[in-house]
């Protein structure tokens, strides 16, 4: 499917309890681990389930707050019907962007959908002047497989509060402005202080 079969659109704030309408199930044989300091692909069974009214009303009250602080929704639609959401937080620090979330529907995906919304909102982030972008990525192949495609790369620099939240994540970079290898490692520029 080409980019043309959908729309990508900002939304409004009313908008967000439509992220329950994207279809999140998903399996895989396979997940990514942190080992001494490297991912690993590791051979594992694993689902994700429809995920319960409750928690999806919960995910939008925080994302509502977070657009309230400035973040960015967009929403991927084929005519009205929503089929994937992408959320930017443009500040996690002062020059670090967080992407914090991105769903396609499970029968939308792998045309293009994710890219589309992902490169939407690493372009905002670098008009907000953002040097890097931070993801808390689950550890399904699919997903961090995606991520490591689009060039980020895990960083042992994570955000305390992130990985306190979410520890079996991978925590990824990505370079946004122009300054040297991407290599994981938090450039120096930005070593000052903590991250959370």
């Amino acid at each position: 499917m080409a980019d043309a079969d959908f729309e990508l659109r900002e939304m409004t704030r009313s908008e967000i309890g439509r992220i329950c309408e994207i279809d999140v199930t998903e399996e895989g044989t396979c997940v990514y681990k942190w080992v001494n300091g490297q991912i690993q692909r590791v051979p594992e069974k694993w689902q994700r389930r429809p995920r319960p009214v409750e928690d999806w009303r919960g995910k939008a009250e925080r994302i509502k707050l977070a657009l309230d602080e400035g973040g960015l929704a967009i929403g991927a639609f084929d005519g009205q019907r929503l089929v994937g959401f992408v959320f930017l937080r443009h500040r996690l620090t002062e020059k670090v962007a967080l992407l914090q979330a991105l769903w396609v529907s499970r029968a939308w995906r792998r045309r293009g959908i994710a890219t589309a919304l992902l490169r939407r909102v690493l372009d905002a982030a670098r008009g907000e002047g953002a040097r890097l972008a931070y993801v808390s990525a689950c550890p399904s192949e699919s997903a961090c497989g995606f991520y490591l495609h689009e060039g980020f790369r895990p960083t042992v620099w994570v955000h305390r509060e992130l990985y306190d939240r979410e520890p079996e994540d991978i925590h990824m970079i990505l370079a946004l402005q122009p300054s040297g290898e991407q290599t994981g490692l938090w450039p120096q520029e930005l070593a000052e202080g903590s991250l959370g």
